[in-house]
């Protein structure tokens, strides 16, 4: 049975995920920011993906996968060998790209909002649609697992959103009953959609770095740095 889904790449602590996959990855197989009883599934699809392009077949895969499982006490509770035939059938590459701020993108941003968490969702926000939105300029994703990545609670991320759609910064896109990523029977994730609303140019001096989404935000908005916002 043929599996689909679509989210934008958001699990563990704030400082690790969510842009560069490769990285991400690599941290998982160093023994950072494992979340043992969830989202196995992400993590062991997006090693499957890793352990591709590395030219390791598909047992090679299996055997990696369930070694650092062993390693790091994580039970995977999910199919395996299903995830390995994605990764291969599907060849969709690990996203490494880089993802930069400019001067017009924090104005957007400071002219709409004050408070910090805000500032922060609205800058994580904008580095997603700069790398997953598409030609329309909207994308999906799990907002659970965006808010782990900014390291604020989900039921405050979802407040934030009403925010930065009330100001015109994003719009949110009805998705009907179908936002619900379901894995061989079991509900993986729910998917919100949403159109950024400012303009998106990957470009500018300041860059995200090792998708420590904090590092970029106090870069930008710190106080030595008032003058750009």
């Amino acid at each position: 049975m043929a599996h689909t889904y679509t989210w934008v790449s958001i699990i563990g602590r704030e400082n690790t995920t969510m842009i560069n996959e490769k990285i991400e990855v690599e941290n998982y197989l160093a023994g950072e920011n494992i979340y043992k009883n969830e989202c196995t599934f992400r993590m062991c699809y997006l090693m499957a993906k890793y352990y591709r392009d590395q030219g390791l077949s598909p047992v090679e895969i299996r055997k990696k996968i369930f070694a650092w499982g062993h390693e790091y006490g994580v039970y995977i509770t999910h199919n395996v060998n299903d995830m390995i035939r994605m990764a291969i059938t599907k060849n969709e590459p690990l996203c490494v790209a880089n993802v930069y701020i400019n001067n017009d993108d924090i104005k957007e941003i400071s002219d709409r909002f004050s408070k910090k968490n805000t500032k922060m969702c609205a800058l994580a926000f904008l580095l997603l649609a700069k790398v997953h939105s598409d030609k329309d300029g909207m994308l999906t994703f799990n907002q659970t697992d965006f808010s782990k990545w900014v390291g604020i609670l989900q039921p405050n991320v979802s407040n934030i959103f009403d925010e930065l759609e009330f100001f015109d910064y994003i719009e949110r896109i009805k998705m009907g009953d179908n936002n619900t990523f379901i894995w061989n029977g079991k509900v993986i994730g729910k998917n919100v959609k949403y159109k950024l609303k400012v303009p998106c140019v990957n470009s500018g001096e300041y860059i995200l770095k090792d998708n420590k989404i904090r590092e970029l935000y106090d870069e930008i908005f710190s106080k030595k740095n008032k003058s750009v916002v």
